[in-house]
């Protein structure tokens, strides 16, 4: 039955690339958009063309995964999206101006990164090699030697060309699109053609090109971290754009829009007639085999069960792994943009600190040296919060028996300059309980969310905060609790990871609630907030063990 469902499925996906490749929708300038003109409209360019990353539909409509991951994440940043198509080169050329303001697919590399700001990867992609049936073998880049190679002019496949010295022994021919590059190599004006492998597979499908063919192996000299671009120093869109894409994960919107584009073309599924077409041949060759097949199945199916448990924990295994991956691959994006920024802002008034020395105005200078010396702070207090995160979970100490009204107590008096000077009253419920724990650690919590109440106090007359505990379901649950600003409700999640500011504005590194979800977990417990909404107040909860 598997071998049947196997040829099914491949008999029918390849009824559907022919189907696919009937239809081609020609390049036009596109324009999608609502509410144009508003303050809160953003202008971006696509290449079409790119399946099933960017094209235009058969409506005359900007399409495809990035389309709507660029739509979903303006759209919860409260932001209207300007779409136009033009080449890959000018929209490179139209973002480093200025003229607009994102690009919703650019692969980052240090090269691109010297010019653009870039978001946390939405998805990666790998690129392969390919070439014409019947021509040379070439499975690495090293077999490029001496060929001539068709790229995409600016794509990322030219930039580790020319990056990686490759450039020297390859004869490389530039076009505008990835579709002129394959007709190019069809009709026998290259050696070979490089871009991403499931990008060439379909467009080939596409422009009913059977006689190209995709190396087996990936390149594996570089990937295509696909993110938002923005122009270098945009951080405050930036900022909101790696919002919106946190808020689409965590509301589970982006698991459903790339099950719509890659899931189809993982899992094609079949229609019923389809399936008796082609299940009936099927199950005619197959009858003879029956009888045997069940008999051979009995005798080695207590044989084989321990097998197909090890397999199962190893599709398991790797599934665990590529996720670690891609979350590690996010993590080192973010950690290096949140640095970048205080980088910029010593570098700029370093420049202008010069300036005012050559000049002799030594009024603006101390101003400079304190932007410099904030930059530098905030910094060290990143670095220090990421290394006070990386150590929880690999760093614990015995539990012991702590008085929780105690340590809230030390952690109040540690806390009382910014209390006063906010006006703040603070309520201790008495009675708190003795519980096992860290103590350094636990204090941390508590610290961490005063001072997050604290800080998001807004301009209420009258401020003020309550620590206590209450008994659910057989556990102590404490709650910090104040009359500040309030949380609405689609951030509830998003705002225990690392860097989910709220308000880029804000003090803090964006750490500290990571590292309070962190440490919780690492006790056993469980950590949320619960808000009726923006100027409603805030209520942290936490449970230990």
């Amino acid at each position: 039955m598997k071998f049947m469902t196997c040829l099914i499925k491949s008999l029918f996906f390849l009824a559907l690339m022919l189907a696919l490749s009937a239809f081609t929708p020609s390049a036009q300038a596109v324009v999608s958009y609502s509410k144009a003109g508003s303050e809160h409209t953003l202008k971006t360019i696509i290449v079409n063309n790119y399946h099933p990353y960017t094209f235009i539909n058969e409506k005359g409509q900007p399409d495809g995964f990035s389309v709507e991951i660029a739509r979903a994440v303006t759209k919860a940043m409260d932001l209207e999206l300007l779409i136009r198509v033009d080449k890959w080169d000018q929209a490179m050329k139209e973002l480093e101006n200025g003229d607009i303001d994102l690009l919703p697919m650019m692969a980052a590399s240090p090269e691109r990164d010297k010019i653009f700001d870039f978001s946390v990867p939405h998805t990666i992609a790998y690129d392969a090699i390919f070439r014409k049936k019947g021509g040379a073998d070439l499975r690495t880049l090293k077999d490029l030697s001496g060929k001539t190679v068709v790229v995409m002019n600016r794509d990322a496949a030219h930039s580790y060309l020319l990056s990686s010295g490759l450039s020297k022994i390859v004869n490389i021919t530039l076009v505008d699109s990835l579709p002129e590059a394959l007709r190019q190599l069809d009709a026998g004006k290259g050696d070979a053609a490089i871009m991403p492998k499931l990008v060439g597979i379909v467009t080939a499908k596409r422009l009913n090109l059977p006689g190209i063919e995709t190396s087996p192996q990936i390149i594996d000299g570089y990937t295509r971290p696909f993110s938002f671009a923005v122009k270098g120093g945009n951080q405050p869109l930036l900022e909101r754009l790696n919002q919106g894409l946190n808020i689409i994960k965590s509301s589970g919107e982006y698991d459903v829009i790339y099950k719509k584009w890659f899931g189809s073309l993982e899992d094609p599924q079949i229609d019923i007639k389809t399936a008796i077409k082609f299940g009936s041949v099927v199950a005619l060759i197959l009858f003879g085999f029956i009888a045997w097949n069940t008999m051979l199945s009995r005798q080695v199916k207590s044989k084989t069960r321990h097998l197909e448990i090890e397999i199962a924990e190893h599709k398991l295994a790797e599934e665990e792994l590529q996720q670690k991956n891609a979350e590690l691959e996010r993590f080192t994006y973010t950690v290096s943009h949140d640095l970048k920024s205080p980088l910029i802002t010593i570098k700029g008034f370093a420049g202008s600190l010069e300036r005012d020395l050559l000049n002799g105005n030594y009024q603006r200078m101390a101003d400079d040296l304190k932007r410099i010396c904030d930059a530098a702070d905030k910094m060290s207090d990143l670095l220090r919060d990421l290394l006070d995160l990386s150590t929880i979970g690999r760093v614990v100490k015995e539990p012991e028996q702590v008085d929780m009204n105690l340590l809230v107590a030390d952690v109040l008096a540690l806390l009382a300059i910014p209390l006063k000077s906010h006006n703040l009253t603070v309520e201790v419920q008495p009675g708190l309980p003795t519980i096992p724990c860290d103590r350094r650690r636990i204090a941390e919590v508590v610290q961490n969310l005063l001072e997050n109440a604290i800080n998001f106090m807004g301009n209420q007359k009258e401020p003020f905060i309550k620590f206590g505990v209450q008994e659910a379901d057989g556990l102590d649950t404490f709650f910090v609790q104040d009359n500040g600003i309030g949380i609405d409700g689609k951030y509830h999640q998003i705002i225990f990871g690392l860097f989910n500011k709220l308000d880029a504005k804000s003090s803090g590194t964006g750490v500290g609630l990571a590292l309070v979800k962190r440490i919780v977990e690492v006790h056993g417990g469980h950590v949320w907030v619960e808000s009726e909404g923006v100027g409603m107040g805030s209520r942290f909860c936490f449970t230990i063990g």
